[in-house]
């Protein structure tokens, strides 16, 4: 873009690095002049140029006191290079390797660079070149995976003339000569660093030792794990300060290969840093854990509920296999820990609560680690593992000055000026960082004012609130809190005040949009501040507090919010979430009836438009959904409580949340009142059925069936029953065979033809044609098998379409028309394979091996066979799979028998 004005250009770097592409005045203004800010005539000269050079559309006139692009962010080389990041985390090896090179192909200059020297990028150069950084090793490491030595040294060629300095690029570069049999250019390249560098780490030094030792032999590349991207799931790297001993503690406890066990716990008071530490640690650490990082953060003290273990179980298996189909945590803990078992990892699990949240969540392979931290000691944890118990003591007054005087917080300049009151600030504020941070931002907000200015103003304007706990250090977490708070416009005041009502621990943009209603979502000067942190999630951008901070947004939202408004505010939120829920829980092929009504004005309900958009929008609400079921019985509205739990159901049998979905529908029929008529009782009960028939606690599924069926009858709700007859028929068929259930199959197919329902009728035929087929009546079988196929090809129902073209190829080929039966099976296959139904897809390779092993295609069945077997390794295991996997084993065994 040619321009005479640097200025223009800087503006435009401005807005483009802003999430929500827009950025105020004052903002604008720090960053495009370092030294003296102009004024508002000089910016809007700017804004005029900047519009010439653009589309006059794309940046409109100033609103308010911002401006902002009006661009899609995919336009924008640093937006579209994070989206290829984020996506390569979700790929299969292949596919990531390919992403990563394109976003590493826009790395190639320096970033902000022609802006001229009279600005302040310095914080955005930074983030964007350890981007580029960590974009860099995550090529490498996909490429070590796949055993593309060539491909490494190439890229590790390109990557180390933009970070000469780099010490992790470094040991790969050194490591990957070695493997390729050079080892002569090991010293030449250590010689080129430390002439660049001054003085080598001894880890480096070592690491060289090793590699020119005569005895070292090259090894193996390690192969990926279950063809899925490695997990990275850390939340982003932050600065820290006066850590340093701390850290190499952690280092002596996690990585002494002598210990019993690699456990370390951080434990210490609210605001001192616990995370940040350990998430530190965590970035430093990623190259000892080759096979990957898993974090998640339990919200022990939030004021919400605990996550529950199973929860993260679900949530870790599926990053370490790709899919969880949900039982007990038992269940889930075995199939957690046999995954990690042959693994290299680390697992972070912050803000726990006790002991029995955070034992089922442990790492037990030898070669992984499990770093905790909690405000509790965790002495059982510790006793029982014999786990390093660390500390973690408020910052020093070095360690303190350190972070006033980072340029993100105050800047060294103005604390070495006034060094004896930064000393004050850092005793007032007890040396915790939290605090030290808000504070901190406020200040640096004001760089025309002394800090013993503003050090006096703090000390008059202190009140006190209701008195710490006596653990707490001698500062007032609350006078802090109110200084930063009363300095906000009013519009970030009403959305801090507001997100202190949500029920989450995270809320997402568009939640908090239906929280503060007409008011304007102003969490710019919220971040500014450092009151809210913005993390990045499936589908939507979440705003998170601190569990302090979310506690005193919470009073000042009772003290200043009038009740009526308070609630009125929750209502909203409660009738988003609803109408969201019932929106995706439609996109995902569910049939359950929810009778909430058109939305109320003002709610904007997501259009899902396919399954992945779907399932995201409840991946990024789901613990809001969860803490608002108990929200929605606060404020008296049992029916949309009651109807967020049936809302719920599909999204939780499809992720594997059975025991979330149980307890919930469980607490909902303990619930009910005058308000839920026979029909929402049934469908509550039809809806327990179908969780406990996936839990396989098959006599209490077909208990729950039969009083579904009793209610539907009493209320004369004749599809209910159809649901509840065709339930309570595949309950019995796993039970006790499909001639025994095909009395409920014909009974469903009755009431669903007399009600006109193509879905329905379909199937029960399928279930019909099961029967007819075990009674060994071939041509009724496929009668109603084709019928089946019909109508579901005319509904979205695809994994019912899926089941019918299965059972069809299955019936072609006892009739001996295998070319049918065949083509099928690999239908259906594709239809498992759009929903991400890895066990289904499992099962029917493995009927279509047999199948073709029958047929006297023994190179076809090998392949399908193999298939099977590889998807059934990769994926947690399911009882009711046991019985198809011994069948498949012992097929393998025969071809393998027969040559």
């Amino acid at each position: 873009m040619r321009t005479r004005s640097q200025k223009a250009l800087a503006l435009l770097a401005v807005l483009a690095l802003d999430k929500n592409l827009r950025a105020q005045n004052d903002i604008i203004r720090k960053h495009i002049w370092a030294e003296k800010p102009a004024g508002d005539d000089t910016l809007r000269t700017y804004v005029a140029e900047l519009r010439r050079l653009i589309d006059e559309k794309a940046l409109p006139n100033k609103k308010g006191e911002y401006y902002e692009l009006r661009i899609p962010r995919e336009q924008i080389d640093y937006w579209r290079f994070r989206k290829f990041v984020a996506r390569s985390e979700q790929e299969e090896l292949g596919d990531r390797v390919d992403t990563l090179r394109a976003a590493v192909a826009m790395c190639g200059e320096p970033p902000l660079s022609g802006l001229g020297r009279d600005v302040n990028f310095a914080d955005q150069i930074s983030d964007i070149e350890e981007r580029c950084r960590q974009a860099w090793i995550r090529l490498v490491e996909a490429e070590w995976q796949r055993g593309n030595i060539a491909g490494i040294l190439s890229n590790l060629d390109q990557c180390r003339h933009r970070f000469p300095r780099d010490s992790t690029l470094l040991e790969y570069h050194m490591t990957a000569l070695a493997e390729s049999g050079a080892p002569d250019r090991i010293d030449a390249l250590l010689t080129a660093y430390e002439k660049s560098v001054g003085v080598v780490s001894e880890s480096v030094r070592k690491h060289h030792r090793d590699l020119t030792d005569s005895s070292y032999r090259p090894a193996p590349v390690r192969p990926q794990h279950s063809g899925y991207a490695l997990p990275r799931t850390l939340p982003q790297d932050r600065e820290i300060f006066g850590r340093h001993d701390e850290l190499a503690a952690l280092d002596e406890s996690l990585f002494d290969l002598s210990s019993r066990a690699h456990v370390a716990v951080i434990h210490g008071l609210p605001g001192v840093g616990k995370t940040q530490l350990a998430v530190r640690w965590a970035h430093r650490a990623r190259e000892e854990f080759r096979d990957g990082t898993l974090y998640a953060d339990l919200h022990g003290y939030s004021m919400g509920s605990p996550t529950a273990p199973t929860q993260v179980l679900i949530r870790f298996i599926r990053a370490l296999k790709g899919d969880a189909k949900g039982g007990s945590e038992e269940e889930l803990t075995d199939e957690y820990r046999s995954a990690l078992a042959d693994r290299s990892m680390l697992v972070v699990l912050d803000n726990a609560r006790d002991f029995t949240q955070v034992w089922p969540l442990m790492a037990t392979g030898s070669a992984c680690a499990t770093l905790i931290t909690s405000r509790t000691r965790l002495d059982e944890l510790v006793a029982r593992t014999g786990a390093k118990s660390l500390p973690l003591e408020p910052l020093d007054t070095a360690g303190g000055i350190d972070l006033l005087g980072d340029r993100s917080v105050i800047g060294a300049a103005r604390v070495d000026r006034e060094w004896r009151v930064a000393e004050d600030l850092v005793e007032f504020c007890g040396g915790l960082p939290l605090l030290l941070h808000v504070l901190g931002a406020w200040v640096h907000r004001r760089s025309g004012r002394s800090l013993a200015q503003l050090h006096r103003e703090l000390r008059r304007s202190r009140y006190q609130f209701a008195a710490l706990p006596s653990s707490e250090p001698r500062s007032d977490l609350r006078t802090v809190f109110s200084w930063s708070y009363a300095q906000l416009a009013p519009a970030a005041r009403q959305l801090f005040r507001l997100l202190g009502l949500h029920p989450g621990a995270t809320i997402t943009l568009s939640s908090a949009r239906h929280l503060a209603g007409a008011y304007e979502i102003a969490d710019d000067q919220l971040i500014d501040a450092h009151l809210i942190e913005i993390t990045d999630s499936r589908a939507d951008t979440r705003l998170k507090l601190h569990d302090l901070l979310a506690e005193y947004a919470r009073d000042r939202a009772v003290a200043e919010i009038p009740a009526d408004e308070r609630d009125a505010a929750q209502r909203r939120l409660l009738d988003y979430l609803l109408h969201g829920a019932y929106a995706c829980d439609r996109a995902l092929g569910s049939n359950r009836r929810v009778p909430i009504g058109p939305p109320p004005t003002g709610i904007e309900v997501p259009r899902p438009t396919s399954l992945e958009e779907a399932m995201g929008w409840f991946e990024d609400e789901y613990q809001t959904l969860l803490a608002a079921i108990p929200l929605a019985h606060e404020q008296k509205m049992p029916t949309t409580a009651r109807l967020l739990t049936v809302a719920l159901v599909t999204y939780q049998w499809r992720h594997g949340h059975l025991t979330d979905a149980e307890r919930q529908l469980t607490d909902a029929l303990r619930e009910v009142d005058e308000s839920c008529d026979l029909v929402d009782q049934a469908t509550l009960h039809l809806a327990l059925a179908g969780t406990r028939r996936h839990l396989q606690k098959l006599a209490l599924a077909g208990q729950d069936a039969r009083t579904a069926l009793r209610l539907s009858e009493r209320a004369d709700d004749r599809l209910g029953e159809a649901q509840a007859q065709q339930l309570l028929g595949i309950i019995i068929e796993a039970q006790e065979g499909p001639i025994v259930a095909a009395e409920q199959f014909r009974e469903a197919l009755r009431l669903y033809r007399e009600l006109d329902q193509p879905r329905g009728i379909a199937h029960a035929l399928n279930g019909l044609a099961n029967a007819a087929l075990e009674a060994g009546n071939l041509d009724s079988a496929l009668t109603q098998s084709i019928e089946a196929c019909g109508l579901f090809r005319n509904t979205t129902d695809l994994n019912g379409t899926a089941a019918a073209l299965r059972k069809r190829a299955e019936i072609y080929c006892a009739i001996g028309d295998h070319a049918r039966g065949f083509a099928d099976y690999e239908a259906a296959i594709k239809l498992y394979q759009e929903q991400n139904y890895r066990h289904n897809e499992a099962r029917t390779h493995c009927l279509l091996g047999m199948a073709q092993q029958a047929a006297g295609l023994a190179g076809e069945a090998r392949t399908s066979l193999e298939q099977a077997r590889k998807i059934f390794d990769s994926a947690p295991a399911r009882p009711r799979d046991n019985t198809l996997r011994v069948k498949l084993k012992a097929a393998l065994d025969a071809l393998t028998t027969t040559g």
